[in-house]
């Protein structure tokens, strides 16, 4: 008989870090080491008063495609998730 080699995917925390330049999500397992993590960013836009910011329709859709690609991963099990947003004024 062959032994299975199949594992469990490993149970982690998704944090979606939302920063003023990079927009980043990490993959943290319960020690707190990153399993997997990704970075991008995004040009800004004018606002109505002529201030720049994040393209809400930019970032919302980014958020979405990355919580499907990575809940989509078979090596981690999402058990949690976490936003953080971080703008200094």
């Amino acid at each position: 008989m062959k032994l299975s080699t199949n594992t469990l995917p490993t149970p982690v925390i998704a944090i979606f870090d939302i920063g003023k330049t990079n927009k980043k999500i990490f993959l943290l397992d319960d020690q707190y080491p990153i399993q997997w993590e990704s970075s991008v960013k995004f040009d800004e836009i004018l606002d109505e008063d002529g201030f720049l910011c994040d393209d809400i329709r930019v970032l919302t859709k980014w958020v979405k495609d990355t919580f499907t690609y990575v809940t989509g991963m078979t090596d981690f099990e999402i058990t949690c998730i976490r936003i953080i947003r971080k703008y200094y004024f």
